[in-house]
């Protein structure tokens, strides 16, 4: 039995402006975290529809304005009511634009 998580990364500052390397950065992390166990989906959210896009963060020729990078199954080790066993992910380790 287990327990299923959402979760969200959001910009805590609003005039930020992210682009497709701070996704590549984020892929990265997850993966090095060895919680990737599948490609992520990518979509484009321009023009308030959602489009499938191919290929990886930090690969598109043309990257969208809104880019949605979605994780269908992410997986690490279990654990109960411990502290966090991942190294603190903070603004350095991931940049800005």
């Amino acid at each position: 039995m287990g327990i299923e998580y959402k979760h969200w990364l959001l910009a805590s500052d609003l005039s930020w402006v992210g682009d497709q390397s701070v996704a590549a950065r984020v892929h990265a992390v997850l993966d090095e975290w060895g919680l990737v166990t599948e490609g992520p989906v990518l979509y484009s959210l321009d023009g308030g529809r959602q489009k499938k896009l191919r290929g990886l963060p930090g690969q598109l020729a043309k990257p969208p304005c809104n880019l949605l990078v979605e994780y269908p199954m992410v997986t690490g080790g279990s654990c109960v009511a411990e502290p966090s066993r991942r190294p603190r992910a903070d603004a350095s380790g991931l940049g800005s634009s």
